[in-house]
């Protein structure tokens, strides 16, 4: 759990560097930063699964048994989970393909889709929750969507640094 709070500070640190750098940015290298992060988002979408996989085994401590059980279940939750968080990126692709020209329908459209959105992935946590406390006991499983969600956390706001934030007029 040290490792995993290590970590989670060395990405803080540097998603707050990242929005430090979002604020020096000029107006006129948006189409610039508009390719750097469909550019960043799939790199990301990359490394994503096997470092993830690393922290969720060192935060665990899985028992053999557990392990054994625990990550055929685990597959199939991040596979579905994949769907979103790839709905997700191409969600955060169209906001930055339209940032300049946004309009209130196109906004209110994003921000519904997004929402939509938050709520799979809610129905899918539920559903694998009672799939995972058959494979681990119930404390560890409840650990395991803890270490899950400072994980996603830390990838949103990776994530998140790179996109502005509508100028409203």
């Amino acid at each position: 759990m040290y490792r995993l709070t290590k970590i989670i500070s060395f990405t803080l640190i540097n998603v707050l560097f990242l929005f430090a750098q979002q604020g020096i940015v000029k107006e006129n290298k948006r189409q610039d930063n508009q390719v750097s992060l469909e550019t960043m988002l799939e790199l990301m979408k990359l490394d994503i699964k096997a470092k993830k996989i690393v922290l969720i085994n060192e935060s665990m401590n899985f028992t053999p048994q557990e392990e054994e059980k625990f990550w055929p279940v685990y597959k199939k939750y991040d596979a579905e989970m994949s769907e979103i968080f790839d709905d997700e990126l191409e969600l955060i692709k169209e906001y930055a393909r339209n940032y300049v020209k946004m309009t209130g329908d196109l906004a209110e459209k994003l921000l519904e889709r997004s929402l939509q959105l938050e709520e799979m992935k809610i129905k899918i946590k539920r559903n694998y929750f009672k799939r995972f406390k058959e494979s681990l006991p119930t404390v560890k499983a409840v650990k395991f969507y803890q270490v899950d969600g400072r994980i996603n956390r830390m990838i949103e706001l990776q994530i998140m640094a790179q996109v502005p934030v509508l100028e409203a007029d």
